[in-house]
């Protein structure tokens, strides 16, 4: 993320992770938080990386993430244009 370091990029992940919870980020949250730090690094730290595996955590609230159920479209690139 940016080449700023290692702080950086886990007081980031910490605010986005955070953001998604709807709460403070918590000693029980130190693993997930880890994790994303290291996936980040795993894929050169690409901020897709970050937000998907933010969005896929069991400890994010499925309210907090919309997935559409059967029989509702998603809207694709290719169905913008």
């Amino acid at each position: 993320m940016l080449g700023q370091g290692h702080e950086v990029v886990r007081t980031v992940t910490e605010k986005l992770f955070t953001y998604a919870l709807d709460r403070g980020v918590d000693s029980a949250d130190a693993p997930t938080v880890r994790g994303l730090v290291r996936a980040l690094a795993a894929n050169d730290d690409h901020w897709s990386t970050l937000v998907l595996g933010i969005v896929q955590s069991p400890a994010v609230p499925d309210a907090a993430v919309h997935r559409p159920g059967p029989g509702h479209a998603v809207a694709t690139s290719a169905a913008v244009r």
